[in-house]
């Protein structure tokens, strides 16, 4: 009896031991599978940084380029929405046509060249050093100009610190923070690291509340 009772003890020792090792393999596998279960948004930080040198090189070294699109400004109370061609020729030369909503009928053409930038509206033609004060003194709007050149394809501009930048997962801005402005981006053509935006948002709070609204249609 005592040997049977010996025997029945070692078999219930034996069955915990066994049943510990088998909970301690379940654990294992649970945590190994709960570790790969990383979600397809979260990207290393080193990869989105390299992603973001390499787009601002290639598309800052773009100095050719055109865009046709849609645009609305908000300020001083006014919402204007517009048609909008811009040729960029050079970081020194461009030309921009804006357009009416409907008809899409020229409104009026800024042209940059040699430093000079002239204003043709209604027959009028007016000049200035700033393409900025051209526009707001003549078309009572706020187009930062100086810096969209950069900002409507998705890459800092050279001319103002860089306050702040938040990254999709390939490497491309959401949201870029310049000079008080803040440009968000919401869609850009494709998912490449170097795609180009077609809806792009640009803000500012003071001194005087701006928001820019552009929907490109077609980059060349």
């Amino acid at each position: 009896m005592k040997r049977l009772a010996k025997l029945e003890l070692q078999k219930t020792t034996m069955i915990k031991q066994v049943s510990i090792i088998l909970l301690g393999l379940v654990l294992l596998s649970g945590c190994s599978t709960t570790s790969r279960q990383v979600p397809d948004s979260v990207v290393d930080s080193g990869s989105q940084n390299k992603s973001w040198n390499a787009r601002q090189a290639k598309l800052a070294a773009l100095k050719t380029w055109q865009l046709t699109g849609r645009a609305s400004v908000a300020y001083r109370g006014d919402n204007w929405p517009f048609g909008l061609e811009w040729r960029q020729a050079s970081d020194s030369q461009y030309n921009m046509q804006i357009k009416h909503p409907l008809t899409q009928s020229t409104l009026a053409t800024v042209d940059k060249a040699g430093g000079v930038v002239t204003l043709k509206s209604q027959g009028r033609v007016y000049r200035d050093s700033s393409a900025e004060k051209l526009i707001e003194n003549n078309l009572r709007v706020k187009l930062p100009v100086k810096g969209m050149q950069h900002w409507v394809r998705g890459v800092a501009s050279p001319h103002y610190p860089l306050t702040s930048v938040k990254l999709d997962r390939y490497g491309r801005p959401n949201l870029l923070q310049q000079a008080g402005w803040n440009i968000a981006y919401s869609s850009y053509q494709n998912n490449g690291f170097d795609a180009l935006p077609s809806l792009i948002k640009v803000s500012r709070a003071s001194p005087q509340p701006v928001q820019i609204k552009m929907r490109i249609r077609q980059w060349r």
